[in-house]
């Protein structure tokens, strides 16, 4: 997933005939850098429903990243993720008749060790489903986990500017101060349809091409 945010350096040059993109919206950001006439979206907008059913356990799946990876800023930006985290469980631990249980899904390529991964289980993708609801920041994987149908919300803030992932269609995006003020629970009562990218034919697609 290429991000606005990004700059120009970091995408692909034009060295391709064709280029297969996401959904009309993600080929809308590379477009400066490859034409649009040269892009084939594998992935088309839809949307799920993700209800809870009054649950009494629910568990909660934080998705790790590697920004560490990418020089000082990148090292402040995971402080940012993580601190994101912690304020989503600093809230949700005052709802009352709901017991939520903590589990983090690490990066490949992340840092073992951070303050959320201390006070969650760590699980494999054989384990997305215990999972009742998965929260990120900017993260392919909440792509792919609601194209799934599984419940995948990207939380926002103002402390880290990023692309909003519902406007875009990938997945469900929330403030974290919005859980603040009205509680998860709440919000999710209020909000039970998800937008979702579902993937169209790869093999139909290279067929069209060829």
């Amino acid at each position: 997933v290429f991000s606005s945010k990004s700059s120009v350096e970091i995408m692909e040059r034009n060295i391709v005939d064709h280029y297969i993109t996401l959904g009309d919206k993600q080929s809308n950001i590379i477009k400066s850098i490859i034409p649009k006439l040269k892009h084939i979206n594998l992935f088309e907008s839809s949307s799920f429903s993700c209800k809870l059913k009054n649950k009494k356990t629910i568990s909660i799946c934080f998705i790790g990243t590697d920004y560490e990876r990418y020089s000082e800023a990148g090292k402040i930006n995971k402080e940012k993720v993580l601190d994101i985290y912690m304020n989503l469980i600093n809230a949700i631990s005052q709802d009352n008749g709901v017991e939520y249980k903590l589990f983090y899904k690490s990066h490949p390529s992340e840092a073992k060790g951070n303050k959320i991964m201390r006070l969650s289980k760590m699980i494999q993708k054989t384990d997305y489903d215990k999972i009742d609801i998965f929260f990120g920041a900017a993260s392919t994987l909440l792509m792919e986990l609601a194209s799934l149908g599984k419940c995948a919300i990207q939380l926002r803030s103002k402390s880290l500017p990023l692309d909003n992932y519902q406007e875009l269609g990938y997945c469900a995006s929330i403030e974290i101060n919005n859980i603040k003020d009205k509680g998860l629970l709440t919000i999710l009562k209020e909000n039970e349809t998800y937008p979702c990218l579902k993937e169209k034919s790869l093999s139909k697609i290279v067929a069209s091409i060829l």
